[in-house]
């Protein structure tokens, strides 16, 4: 018997849902704008994403094309990919605490500008501090929204595995473009996470590995 598989891609521009059958390869596509927050959404910024919003627009995409193509074959894997430093903060129970701050927002240049002449150690991490890299953002999360609530960091591109096992981690790709990860240690630099003021990381999964079983919900 075949298996079905569902693929994701959380792009810039666009949120992208393929299932696959391993027989038949791609039997549906969905795809739909990334469901930025706009201008109109003060304090946030234009490019952030409120992660629940995400969830739900992923969820509707899935049950639709499974609805429309599966003919109730039940899907055995769901994996995604997509920008690594979109991240935002989440409570115990894995809810937001904040939006997701867009890979390309620029709001953390000082603190990028700051670290890169304080604390470059590209040898090692293979990345410079840029207003782009997770470090820059942590850094200027810290300084002008910090969270009183113990919050763990979450990469967008990880959150939905995430949300609907229930299992907080980060993908070592995504790990690997904070600029505090030693690419050859395999491993975060502490001196780092104390310059950029990091906040709790998830523990750290391979590409590939099994992140857990879905919990209840729509899907």
């Amino acid at each position: 018997m075949s298996e079905l598989f569902c693929g994701i891609d959380l792009g810039s521009t666009n949120i992208k849902v393929i299932l696959v059958d391993d027989r038949s390869g791609v039997i549906a596509r969905r795809h739909r704008p990334t469901p930025r927050l706009g201008q109109a959404n003060p304090p946030a910024r234009a490019g952030d994403v409120e992660p629940q919003v995400l969830i739900h627009a992923l969820e509707d995409m899935i049950i639709d094309a499974w609805q429309a193509a599966a003919g109730g074959q039940p899907i055995a894997a769901i994996a995604s990919a997509g920008v690594g430093e979109d991240g935002f903060l989440v409570d115990a129970g894995l809810r937001p605490l904040t939006t997701a701050i867009a890979w390309f927002d620029n709001r953390a240049e000082t603190e990028a500008t700051w670290l890169k002449a304080t604390y470059d150690r590209s040898a090692d991490t293979g990345l410079r501090f840029e207003p782009t890299r997770t470090a820059a953002k942590w850094l200027w999360m810290a300084r002008h929204q910090p969270v009183k609530a113990p919050a763990t960091w979450m990469a967008l591109t990880d959150y939905p595995a995430a949300w609907w096992a229930g299992e907080t981690f980060m993908s070592e790709t995504l790990a690997a473009r904070t600029a505090c990860y030693d690419i050859s240690g395999r491993a975060f630099l502490p001196e780092l996470l104390l310059a950029a003021q990091a906040p709790t990381l998830p523990p750290v999964r391979m590409a590939g590995e099994i992140v857990g079983q879905m919990r209840p919900g729509r899907l």
